[in-house]
């Protein structure tokens, strides 16, 4: 395992790019930005003068053009070394996906942080943020599959694009009132509810399949609603794309 001294990695999705600052192994910073204008906000970044990363490693889910060498060596005059990770990149877990070509590398990654959390323990990574992936890997480590769901704002957009009447409203932070008393108030109960009441029962569903001693790992924006509004829950972690990010990086040193 080769620790660089500085390494920048950067989880690119659908409408927002997340960013890790990694010293010597160890997160130190992390900020997010649209991804439309991630070479804009990694140019303001990179005035810092202590900001030099020696490798940039990026997975790229969303529409990005692959996200990119022309830019990152313009930012970086020294050329930093650039480490894309697609679905097929060697990874530090094993992979019994049928289609492994197909599989988010994002989904990916949250199994390495989540191994690596967990070493030797059976895994449930949740992610919540544009969809909701639920990943599995057994105590040997192997990743075997899971299952993907509409996430929270793709709900509100689906019940204002597919019904006449009912408007597009913004998510709050609380968890509603499950008695809604306003259009507004009854779409946010059944969205957030009917939210937080499926991840409870898949949740359940694996436990049935797979057993108790499983591990609950959740990520993405909106997974402090399942750490409020859940007990199942293991262990909450807003920046284990990151660090999984990180770990597929220094297992390929010479990639």
């Amino acid at each position: 395992m080769n620790l660089p001294p500085q390494a920048l990695v950067l989880d690119a999705g659908n409408t927002r790019t997340k960013a890790g600052w990694f010293v010597d192994g160890q997160l130190q910073e992390v900020w997010a930005f649209e991804t439309e204008g991630w070479k804009a906000a990694l140019q303001h970044w990179s005035q810092d003068p202590a900001h030099r990363p020696e490798v940039i490693a990026w997975m790229n889910v969303g529409h990005l053009p692959d996200l990119a060498a022309a830019g990152a060596a313009d930012i970086w005059p020294d050329a930093p070394r650039l480490f894309p990770i697609t679905a097929l990149t060697p990874v530090p877990v094993g992979n019994a996906y049928r289609t492994p070509a197909t599989l988010g590398p994002d989904r990916l990654a949250g199994i390495v942080a989540g191994v690596k959390k967990f070493p030797r323990e059976k895994i449930l990574v949740i992610d919540a943020g544009s969809a909701i992936t639920y990943d599995y890997a057994d105590a040997s480590g192997t990743y075997l599959g899971g299952a993907i769901s509409p996430g929270l704002q793709m709900r509100y957009q689906a019940l204002h694009t597919f019904t006449a009447k009912l408007p597009l409203i913004g998510h709050q932070q609380e968890i509603p009132d499950l008695l809604g008393q306003s259009t507004e108030d009854c779409i946010r109960s059944g969205v957030v509810q009917g939210f937080l009441s499926e991840v409870k029962g898949m949740i359940a569903a694996f436990t049935h399949r797979f057993g108790t001693d499983m591990q609950v790992l959740v990520t993405g924006g909106d997974a402090y609603l399942l750490q409020n509004g859940l007990k199942t829950i293991t262990f909450a972690d807003q920046n284990l794309i990151l660090k999984g990010i990180f770990e597929i990086l220094i297992f390929n040193p010479q990639i």
